[in-house]
């Protein structure tokens, strides 16, 4: 497993990902003082193992990429033998069991991929009219989470803005799926950038307080859902607005502009597998994408059409 042909294939901004969420658990076990680096490592799989009903089983993949990053670059540095290493595979798929919940998992297909913007106005209202601070900034989300289209962990991991440009780490950058580890969006009015500021401001200050960010995601989740069902509109999720905002781009941009807009590597993919243009509001675009980074769109436009799916270009 260690040095497996996914984990050669890593790019540079994974592998830090990786060494930050991998260090951060080493903290939370009380290992941070433990000299020997591979005692250390062994020390926190161990607690992370037994931490069972804590994290859901996309935060615990997470976890276990994490600590076997921190395992082979352990074993580049000093010499282990594969009796340790498999101790510490053994030690890693013990635990831990993921948290559990009642409700039934819904499939992809099943998940909204759009959303009206008279619903958007409806939640904004009730969130509003409840007033409390996750409501309050969930409020915001809803509104530029559906104009800017980024991915909720992306929003969860930092924004910023520099230059009246919306700048967003990308998510999803391995195996030449994305533009680059970061895109940049021009943001065309003064007074949207300044009122995004001051969201980008609050949401930082949020995830600046915890070690988990799954926590911040399950409680927007938790309150998006409770407001849907008060507002007795049909349940949306955060990724949501990411398919609404692709849907929107679609109308106004070239499928390049749509590709550098959403951050991926290939011209196909926010037409493959996005809410549909027909899903699109009819709004002016609130941001525009820069020449360069449409230039690192790669492929050959497939126009989709119902009832098919394009061959993804090369």
């Amino acid at each position: 497993m260690i040095g497996s042909e996914s984990e050669l294939t890593r790019t540079a901004a994974t592998i830090a990902f990786y060494h930050k969420e991998g260090r951060r658990l080493i903290a939370q076990a009380g290992a941070s003082g433990i000299p020997d680096e591979f005692e250390r490592i062994m020390r926190t799989t161990r607690w992370f193992a037994g931490q069972h009903e804590r994290w859901k089983p996309a935060s615990i993949r997470i976890f276990r990429a994490a600590l076997r990053q921190l395992i082979l670059n352990c074993t580049q540095n000093s010499h282990i033998n594969q009796r340790d290493i498999a101790d510490f595979e053994l030690a890693l798929q013990s635990g831990p069991i993921p948290k559990s919940g009642s409700a039934e998992k819904v499939g992809a297909s099943k998940k909204r991929k759009s959303v009206k913007d008279s619903e958007i106005k409806q939640l904004y209202r009730h969130l509003r009219e409840k007033d409390t601070p996750t409501s309050r900034l969930l409020a915001k989300w809803l509104i530029f989470g559906a104009h800017f289209g980024w991915r909720p962990a992306e929003a969860l991991r930092g924004l910023s803005i520099e230059g009246g440009n919306l700048i967003i780490k990308c998510a999803k950058t391995t195996n030449g799926r994305g533009i680059g580890e970061k895109r940049k969006l021009q943001i065309k009015n003064v007074r949207v950038r300044q009122e995004l500021e001051e969201f980008i401001g609050e949401l930082n200050a949020l995830t600046s307080q915890v070690d988990d960010l799954s926590t911040i995601h399950d409680r927007f989740a938790k309150a998006l859902a409770a407001a849907c069902d008060a507002c007795k509109i049909r349940r949306i999720s955060l990724y949501t607005l990411r398919h609404q905002s692709l849907a929107t781009a679609k109308v106004t941009m070239a499928p390049e502009e749509v590709a550098a807009f959403a951050g991926h590597g290939n011209v196909n993919t926010a037409f493959t597998h996005y809410a549909r243009r027909r899903s699109g509001w009819d709004v002016k675009p609130a941001v525009a994408v820069s020449p360069a980074e449409v230039a690192l769109v790669r492929g050959e436009f497939r126009e989709f059409r119902q009832g098919t799916v394009p061959t993804p270009a090369p």
